[in-house]
Parts: structure tokens; C-alpha cells; sequence
């Protein structure tokens, strides 16, 4: 009867992670919040999920109705193709709403199942930290020992269409790659 139950609790896990990030807010669950409140027109679920250059382009109603308009995505028929560009340690933690001691820059391409076409990249960066004051025995340990593991989308590169411009006001937030 363990068995069984120890069987389910992992189903349940691979799931809910099925790209095996080991946390819930990971760059695929990022990505699927996104699309469903672009889907649903819920600007507010979406400024959730949103950071950087993309917070400021398209966390807006001009924003997602532009998405809305040119993105042709069907949630249920993608496949996510995440890859780490970068990986760093923070030598002093960095304020991002609680202390980073560590981040990771994904490329996430989103794949159409049917047609195997890459109609959207975007980029995801993932902080992990701790809500508790700044500890220099925090800096260095591995992801996983981090309380705090939180990502947000920052850039997105559509292929299909263009992006919407950058204004002026958005510049210092650009993310280069």
C-alpha cells in the first residue's frame, strides 16, 4: 500500500514539474501562466509573471492586445525547450523583492507540437534566495538549499511577427543576451 502511495505522490510531482525543475514557479510553469492570461485577457495575472524589458513593453493593455492579436498559441499542443545561457553566483546577495544569492538565465523556445515550428522564444530569469536578512553563509550553496526560487519572464522574441518596439522609458530595462 506504500508503494502505491509513494507511485502517486510521484506522478503528481512529474506532472506538475514535467521538465524536472523542482520548483513551482520554473520558467515552463512561467511560460504556461503567461499564455493563459494572455488566453483569459487577465492583464493582472500576467504582470505576475512578467519582469525587466517584457514588464515594460508588453505589461500593458496596448501590450496584450498586441500579444493577443499576433501570438497563435494553443497551450495544450506545445512542447518547452529550456536551455541555461547563464548560471551565477551572487559574491553580494542582490535585492530582487527578497536576497538572491544565486541566478539563471533560461532561452525558453516554445515548440508547436504539430507543425514542430518555434513561433516564440523568450527569455526567463530565475533568483534564489532567502526572505530572511543577508547571510554571507548563504553565498555559494547549491539551488536547491535556496528557500526562495522564483523566475520571471523578461524578453520575448516572437518569430512570426515583430516584437513591439522599445520605448525610451524601457531602455535601462533591456535585456541583452
Amino acid at each position: 500500500m506504500k508503494i502505491i502511495g509513494l507511485m502517486l505522490l510521484l506522478t503528481t510531482f512529474v506532472a506538475c514539474d514535467p521538465y524536472g525543475f523542482g520548483f513551482k514557479k520554473n520558467p515552463a510553469y512561467i511560460l504556461n501562466e503567461g499564455f493563459t492570461a494572455l488566453q483569459n485577457n487577465d492583464l493582472e495575472s500576467l504582470l505576475e509573471v512578467l519582469g525587466k524589458e517584457a514588464l515594460c513593453v508588453y505589461g500593458n493593455e496596448k501590450g496584450v492586445q498586441y500579444l493577443r492579436d499576433n501570438l497563435d498559441i494553443n497551450i495544450e499542443n506545445v512542447k518547452m525547450i529550456p536551455k541555461v545561457l547563464t548560471s551565477k553566483h551572487y559574491n553580494s546577495p542582490q535585492f530582487v523583492g527578497f536576497w538572491s544569492y544565486y541566478s539563471e538565465r533560461y532561452q525558453v523556445e516554445v515548440q508547436d507540437q504539430t507543425t514542430k515550428e518555434i513561433p516564440v522564444r523568450a527569455i526567463i530569469d530565475c533568483n534564489y534566495g532567502t526572505d530572511g536578512a543577508k547571510e554571507e553563509k548563504l553565498i555559494e550553496l547549491t539551488p536547491k538549499k535556496y528557500k526562495i526560487k522564483e523566475c520571471r519572464l523578461t524578453k520575448f522574441m516572437p518569430a512570426k511577427f515583430a516584437p513591439l518596439p522599445i520605448s525610451e522609458t524601457c531602455l535601462p530595462l533591456k535585456v541583452d543576451l
